[in-house]
């Protein structure tokens, strides 16, 4: 009996060891993982919620010529508080401080009783004021040519702003297959 209560001890002295080891262990990977959990809970909850809103023309509207403000008709996605669009209308509302994307894309073609070449151009205006940075320009068209204009942008909101997409041509082109995008990417305007 003297051998086997040796061997049981010898056994159980092993078994502790090892045991003891292998728990540390395994208690040290959950806590990491927790703590990086709560980590990147912690991030992430800390992020601003985006203000998204995306628009297009869904109707043709007459050509036009000049500067001539682009109506767009569905808002295919609307996310948030900080950016309005009535459909039908002409004007985006960004309601808060803070920096807004936009990007746009529009097709411009030319009447076809028109004579034979065309150009266009497409541009922000912000309360009303052109911004001439944000102006995209085709080249010199021949009829039946099509071509579409694209272009992002950041836009700094202090208060409020109204923004509108203008279409400018000397000839009658209708702004079709419109697109516009507008993101909040931030509420820090500094």
């Amino acid at each position: 009996m003297e051998k086997n209560d040796e061997i049981q001890y010898n056994t159980q002295k092993c078994k502790c060891n090892i045991n003891l080891k292998e728990l540390i262990c395994l208690l040290s990977i959950p806590i990491i993982i927790l703590f990086f959990l709560i980590l990147g809970i912690c991030i992430c909850n800390n992020s601003q919620p985006k203000s998204i809103l995306a628009s297009q023309v869904t109707t043709n509207d007459p050509f036009v010529r000049g500067f001539s403000p682009i109506n767009f008709y569905a808002n295919t996605i609307k996310v948030g508080n900080d950016i309005t669009h009535e459909e039908g209308s002409t004007d985006f509302i960004l309601n808060s401080p803070g920096i807004y994307q936009i990007s746009y894309q529009v097709l411009g073609d030319l009447e076809s009783s028109a004579q034979s070449r065309f150009q266009f151009s497409v541009a922000i205006e912000q309360d009303g004021s052109f911004l001439d940075t944000t102006e995209s320009t085709s080249p010199l068209l021949d009829k039946p040519n099509r071509m579409t204009l694209s272009n992002t942008l950041l836009v700094k909101v202090t208060n409020s702003s109204t923004i509108k997409l203008l279409g400018l041509s000397l000839e009658n082109v209708k702004y079709t297959r419109a697109t516009i995008y507008i993101v909040k990417i931030s509420d820090e305007i500094e």
